[in-house]
């Protein structure tokens, strides 16, 4: 007698909105293992000048939980975007829980970005992501903008 497993319904941690299409990225990997061999004196980029007005944006949202089970989904779609030429918005204003995993997947994310002159922004940055960056040491990496800059 066979039993069914339950699907348990999973959360959506993030949502993707491009205007551009994803043919021609480069494999997932490859994007994220390149940005990860930029030398050390580059690691603390600040964020790079915007695109010219006419390219598409993009926008990555991402949910209120972000840990090492959302980081692999995490990484799938800022690839999926780390090659576009207008700026890539990352979304973070719902953002109530951080681990280091979905940390590392965004410093790879905008290293990439900025080391291609391409640009990053933020919108609502909470927190608990300038925490999370400031416990780890990577504030200066993300290129987050200033709390007052926020208000």
């Amino acid at each position: 007698m066979k039993v069914a497993k339950k699907k348990r319904a999973a959360a959506t941690p993030l949502t993707v909105v491009a205007s551009s299409d994803a043919a021609g990225h480069k494999p997932v990997s490859q994007v994220i293992d390149r940005a990860m061999d930029v030398p050390a004196a580059e690691s603390a980029p600040a964020v790079a000048a915007p695109a010219a007005p006419a390219a598409p944006e993009s926008t990555v949202t991402l949910g209120s939980n972000c840990t090492v089970k959302d980081a692999a989904a995490l990484k799938l779609a800022l690839c999926a975007v780390v090659e576009t030429p207008g700026a890539v918005t990352l979304d973070v204003g719902s953002l109530e829980r951080i681990d280091t995993a979905t940390v590392q997947v965004l410093c790879a994310f905008v290293l990439q970005r900025v080391a291609t002159a391409r640009a990053v922004k933020w919108l609502g940055v909470s927190e608990v992501l300038r925490e999370a960056a400031r416990l780890l040491g990577v504030q200066p990496l993300l290129s987050l903008p200033p709390a007052e800059a926020l208000s």
